[in-house]
């Protein structure tokens, strides 16, 4: 999915030790060479907001990196999304610089603690986690990829899908050599992750070759099908004809799209609708009206990238773009409201393909 929908992220200026002030322009830290292999990847992530130094002058690329700080990049990198509530973690303090970001994370099914009470803000993040969460964020798609490390079999078992999607999108390069997968990653290889996994080179417009008027017409519309699986069973999702379709069709690709439920049974009408966030990476047009009454199986998004998936009637008022409706809504409110907690997610999820021509 990295190559059909990275852009760069609008962070917030920050720093992975977040004692650091971004204001001065980056001219290269003094322990960080100028012909170091990562050194262009730790520029980038400073000009970007991501990463800044542990001083004015010092990067240190040999130290660690802890899961508050990636959870904390992460969270600014889509633009701070409102939480509400603490933490049910034990060991996420109240009002620290993290507890937002573990929130977030935590509900989106981004970064999961090690139980339910416990997220250890504290431990130092491995390789394979790294990857993991970052795939999680990317939207679990399948990957085939054939791993070449000579350590490849030391790769935990939820990290092996992960791992060959990192390898198959050059987020890591697949060689014979070791990858250590349970070894602590440290400040240099988190700025070349971050970098391989978001900086898409500017490239040169195709020609356009001649196009037959219907294939036209049909690539314009965003005219097509998207299968929604929802606890093992998959509705056919009918899409509207408008640019917000066209551009969900284009990220979709080939691949297939999990989101995590956003909340699922607090909030005022979760008896008639649930809401998931797509990634503010993902750039979807929206041209929002004023709707009022929805029918069971309709599905809107909003312009802050939030879908709406109504199971039953209802009668809100909201300013949103539709997305399409279900061709079938036979079994979609019990399979909605029994969606289990999947394990390792700490939340329910839905999961989106492209649908085929029979659809």
């Amino acid at each position: 999915m990295k190559k059909n929908i990275i852009s760069i992220f609008t962070a917030l200026c920050m720093a992975m030790t977040l004692t650091t002030a971004c204001a001065k322009d980056y001219s290269g830290f003094d322990d960080v060479a100028e012909d170091a292999s990562y050194a262009e990847a730790v520029q980038y992530c400073y000009e970007n907001g991501l990463m800044s130094g542990t001083s004015d002058t010092e990067f240190s690329p040999d130290e660690n990196t802890s899961r508050a700080m990636l959870v904390t990049i992460l969270y600014r990198s889509e633009g701070e999304p409102t939480v509400s509530g603490g933490s049910a973690f034990e060991d996420v303090e109240a009002d620290s610089w993290y507890e937002s970001a573990v929130i977030w994370a935590a509900a989106n099914g981004i970064v999961s603690g090690y139980d339910d009470t416990h997220f250890a803000p504290t431990d130092l993040l491995t390789r394979e986690q790294i990857l993991t969460i970052l795939w999680r964020l990317d939207g679990s798609a399948a990957s085939d990829e054939e791993l070449l490390f000579n350590d490849a079999g030391n790769i935990s078992d939820y990290a092996a899908d992960a791992v060959a999607w990192a390898a198959e999108n050059e987020i890591i390069e697949n060689t014979s050599s070791a990858l250590d997968p349970a070894g602590y990653i440290t400040r240099a290889e988190m700025a070349q992750i971050l970098y391989n996994y978001l900086y898409e080179p500017e490239e040169a417009e195709p020609t356009a070759e001649p196009e037959d008027e219907s294939d036209t017409d049909a690539a314009e519309s965003g005219a097509g099908t998207v299968i929604v699986t929802i606890n093992d069973t998959d509705f056919t999702l009918v899409l509207e004809d408008n640019d917000t379709t066209a551009t969900l069709l284009a990220a979709l690709g080939d691949e297939s799209m999990n989101l995590p439920i956003y909340n699922f049974d607090d909030y005022e009408d979760c008896d008639l609708y649930q809401y998931y966030e797509i990634p503010s990476r993902y750039q979807i047009p929206t041209s929002p009206v004023t709707v009022t009454s929805e029918k069971a199986g309709e599905v809107y998004i909003d312009e802050d990238n939030v879908v709406y998936l109504f199971f039953r009637d209802a009668e809100i008022e909201g300013e949103y773009t539709k997305i399409g409706a279900m061709s079938s809504t036979d079994g979609l409110a019990d399979a909605v409201e029994n969606n289990p907690v999947v394990e390792g997610w700490s939340n329910k999820i839905i999961t989106l393909k492209r649908g085929s021509d029979d659809d």
